[in-house]
Parts: structure tokens; C-alpha cells; sequence
């Protein structure tokens, strides 16, 4: 990773606001070893822009899983001789999520930590709450901060509720900073943020109250999002600032073109200030084939995107093998619905390139699979029921789907020369699992369609008997196979009772 912080493309001012934060360039290179068992022993150097300048530290990491618990620790030291140690325990223990972290610091100075900042101490609990049929969940959270100054403690509580269209929260908020040789300060705030969907317009309304020293509203923001076409939102927002003691409204509008996106805004406050605003949004990477330049209006390094492509698995194992040629696809299956073709794809026998499917969540498995109804040889099946493939923030996955080619196989039953009508025959394979399975027509007639290449034995389901000596093989060379007329040997008459 290498970014740049602090510095535009086009400035609109000779300096940066050094008050803000740092400008500078911020790099990092790490290197991560698995050992086996939930174990992972990493390696990593940093640079970052920091208030006394630039500081550079490298960091050792060693994470191991037990049972249901995850521990990280890790280790930095920097040239100038800080160092720090951090402790990380995260886990699931009776249905309650639990994270603990803990930071001892001797003069070590990162974006994250301050020089002066001795310890860090950390806990957070999350578990759901059943109350009246309604499920709460809640959290609690624990902070303690060490310096050589002052001693800081925060705590925080939240608990949610979530009825059809609405979403609730409520949080409880307190500080106490007590400085050496001082009195204590304590802070205390309530907040409410609540959202809903009514129709296309989505609405968000939040709150937040102080408690202590003295009670005021501190802010108030309601946000109503209306989406007026496939590609065009408008947002209207308007709330309060307390500290400012004013009103403020504005509005905002977004079209997306497809390789870039355009806002319009404007904001007014109550003191007669007022704004407006053009900006543009797009990003470039690589796309389906690797090739980089591709655009488009969203972040790439946000989401995640997958480039699916298929393939005709002539052995049937479900990986591609040297040899095995590109197949087009057709169509997809994306998490159960029908995918449409993305610009640019193409479907045909001479261009089977990938899909590109974009603006996935990262991290969140997303579920693959060919679409039997339009592949393009009706001959041609999915090899397997698809595949689920994680998305990963800024990348293009690659995801190949197997397809198999199939044959028919049909023929007529028959008893002493009269055709056996409804009788259940099925196709059972190498393994003695019966892959297919239908009942004759009237005339004794039965037609296997989209069966795999393969040896099968054709059989009787109703006693299991075989209806033919030999076993039948399909593959390449015989896309239809007729087995014409099967006389079946006329079963053993049971003996009469004496």
C-alpha cells in the first residue's frame, strides 16, 4: 500500500492545513506466513506522516485460533528507540461476542498512537437480548487511556431494535478525563438514530443530547434519500449544530453515467452562509481479462467484483486442466436470481469472455452458478450446483464454472413381446447411485435427456434388477444413444400354496 495523504490532484490553495493532519506519503509492505492450525506468523515495515514529522517502525505479528477465540499479538520498535506492544483477543462465548485489546507504549509514535499515551486498555461485549418476542441487540463498550498527563475513561452503550421498515438505536454515552494534580471533568450524552424506508425514499434521522456538565442538544440531522431512476438520487438533509447555534438544509443531487458519476449540491445555514458544489466520481482498475483501464462511477477499492468464465471440463472433475478450452456462458445465477449480461459480454462460441460482476460487498460470500436454461448447446449442462466466492475489497476475483457435455439415451421396455407401460426404470452409475430415474410411456418407450458422460447400468427401481447384461457407455462419439427394443425375462412364478 501506498497513498499520499493530504494531497489533491488539482489545489486550490498553495499549502496544505498542516493543523489538520500531516501531509506526507504513508507506505506499508507486509509478508504473512501460515504455520498450520490457526496460526500466522506476520512481518510488516511502515511509513507514515506524523506531527513531529515522519516516522517509520517495523511491526511482528503472530495470530492463533482456540476453540472459539482469536489472539493477535503484536510487537513495533522505530529507529528512534519507541516501541509498543498490543495484545488483541476476539471470540464468541455463550452467544456473546467479546474483544478485548490492550496497548503498553514507551514512547512509540504512530498515526495511531501519541508519544505520550502509555497504556490502552479495551473491552467490548455484544449480545442479543430477547425481550417480548423482540430480539435486542446489545453492546457495551470499555476504554481506558494512560498518559503521562491525564487518565481517560469512556464508556459507551447501545441497544438496537429493528420492527418491519424501521431501525432504532439508542446509545448512552460518558467520559471522565482526570488530569494529574486536577479534578476530574465528566461528560455524559444521549443519542437516538433511527431509519426507514417508505416507498423509493429512504429516511435517516439521528440526535445526539448532552447530559453533562449541562444539558443542550448538541446536533440533529434528518436525511431523506429518493431514487428516481435507475441511475439518479436526490437527497434533501437539514438538521442543527449545536456549538454553532445554527440551522442549516441543503440538497444533492447524483447521476450515474456508468464510467463516472456527477453531484450537484448546495447548502444553507440560518447565519446566511451558503455553498454549492460539482464533483465528480469515478475510478479505474483492471478488468474481467486483467487488462488494466477499465472505469466505472463506483469506488474499485471499496467493493469487490468477480470475473466468472467458463469452461468445457472434458474429464468432469471440476477443475480446469491444461487442455480443457474457454466455453461462453450463456447466463448466470447470482445468489438464486438471474444475472443480467454486463456491458461488454458476449456469450458466443468465438468470444467467451469473463463477466465482470461489480460493487460486491467485501467479504460477504456471494453465490455463483450457470444458468442451465441459457447455455448455448442444449447438449451442454453445469457441471456442478455452482460455487460461492468471498469478494475481496479493491480486486477482481476469478471464478470458473465447469461445463459438461451431455447425451440422450432411449429405448422401449417390453415383457413377452407386450411393452411394460408406467414401470420406473433409472440410471445408476459407477458408484451405484441412480442419477436418473422416470416412468415408460404408454407404449413402454423412456428417453434419458442431459445425462453426463459416463458407464451406467439400467435397471428396474422397483426390485432392483438389471434390464441389461452390459453396462451402457456414452461419451463424445455418441451424443444419442438408442437402445431400441429391451425384453425384460419374464420373473419366476412363485410356487402355489399346498
Amino acid at each position: 500500500m501506498l497513498v499520499e495523504d493530504r494531497r489533491d490532484l488539482i489545489g486550490w490553495r498553495a499549502r496544505p492545513d498542516r493543523a489538520l493532519a500531516p501531509p506526507g506519503w504513508r507506505g506499508g509492505i507486509a509478508v504473512e506466513q501460515g504455520l498450520g492450525h490457526g496460526t500466522a506468523l506476520a512481518l510488516a515495515v511502515h511509513r507514515a506522516p506524523v506531527r513531529t514529522g515522519t516516522q517509520s517502525y517495523v511491526e511482528a505479528g503472530l495470530r492463533a485460533g482456540v476453540m472459539r477465540l482469536l489472539g493477535e499479538v503484536n510487537l513495533a520498535a522505530a529507529r528512534d528507540g519507541g516501541r509498543a506492544l498490543r495484545v488483541n483477543v476476539i471470540g464468541d462465548l455463550a452467544r456473546t461476542n467479546i474483544s478485548v485489546e490492550a496497548i503498553r507504549n514507551r514512547g512509540l509514535t504512530s498515526e495511531r498512537l501519541d508519544p505520550s499515551a502509555r497504556s490502552v486498555t479495551a473491552i467490548g461485549i455484544d449480545r442479543p437480548v430477547r425481550v417480548a418476542g423482540l430480539v435486542l441487540p446489545l453492546r457495551f463498550d470499555l476504554r481506558t487511556t494512560l498518559s503521562r498527563a491525564e487518565r481517560l475513561t469512556e464508556a459507551r452503550g447501545r441497544v438496537s431494535l429493528i420492527a418491519g421498515r424501521i431501525a432504532a438505536s439508542a446509545t448512552l454515552g460518558w467520559r471522565r478525563a482526570a488530569p494529574r494534580g486536577g479534578p476530574a471533568r465528566d461528560e455524559a450524552v444521549m443519542g437516538l438514530l433511527v431509519n426507514g424506508r417508505t416507498g423509493r425514499v429512504r429516511l435517516r434521522g439521528e440526535m445526539e443530547w448532552a447530559v453533562r456538565p449541562r444539558p443542550e442538544l448538541v446536533s440533529a440531522l434528518a436525511t431523506a434519500n429518493l431514487a428516481i431512476g435507475p441511475a439518479d438520487e436526490l437527497q434533501l438533509t437539514t438538521g442543527y449544530a449545536g456549538r454553532e447555534r445554527a440551522g442549516f438544509a441543503g440538497a444533492n443531487y447524483t447521476r450515474d453515467f456508468g464510467l463516472f458519476a456527477a453531484s450537484f449540491n448546495a447548502q444553507a445555514n440560518s447565519r446566511g452562509s451558503f455553498s454549492l458544489g460539482l464533483a465528480a466520481q469515478f475510478s479505474f482498475g483492471p478488468g474481467g481479462a486483467g487488462r488494466f483501464g477499465r472505469f466505472r462511477s463506483g469506488s474499485r477499492a471499496t467493493s469487490g467484483a468477480l470475473a466468472v468464465s467458463a469452461f468445457f471440463d472434458l474429464n468432469g472433475d471440476g477443475l480446469r486442466q491444461p487442455g480443457e478450452p474457454p466455453a461462453p456462458l450463456g447466463g448466470l445465477v447470482v445468489d438464486g436470481a438471474p444475472a443480467e449480461a454486463p456491458a461488454g459480454a458476449s456469450s458466443r462460441a468465438d468470444s467467451p469472455g469473463p463477466w465482470l460482476i461489480e460493487g460486491l460487498d467485501p467479504a460477504v460470500p456471494v453465490q455463483v452458478a450457470l444458468d442451465p436454461a441459457r447455455l448455448t448447446d442444449p447438449f451442454d449442462a453445469p457441471g456442478d450446483a455452482g460455487v460461492a466466492a468471498v469478494p475481496r475489497a479493491g480486486l477482481v476475483t476469478p471464478v470458473e464454472l465447469g461445463i459438461v457435455r451431455t447425451a440422450t439415451i432411449d429405448g422401449v421396455l417390453a415383457r413377452a413381446g407386450r411393452p411394460l407401460a408406467g414401470e420406473e426404470v433409472e440410471l445408476v452409475d459407477r458408484h451405484g447411485v441412480a442419477v436418473h430415474r422416470l416412468r415408460t410411456e404408454f407404449d413402454g418407450f423412456f428417453s434419458f435427456e442431459r445425462v453426463r458422460f459416463g458407464q451406467y447400468r439400467l435397471r428396474l427401481a422397483r426390485g432392483g434388477t438389471d434390464c441389461m447384461a452390459e453396462p451402457i457407455a456414452i461419451g463424445p462419439e455418441r451424443l444419442a444413444l438408442r437402445l431400441g427394443l429391451i425384453e425384460l425375462a419374464r420373473p419366476p412364478e412363485r410356487l402355489a400354496r399346498r
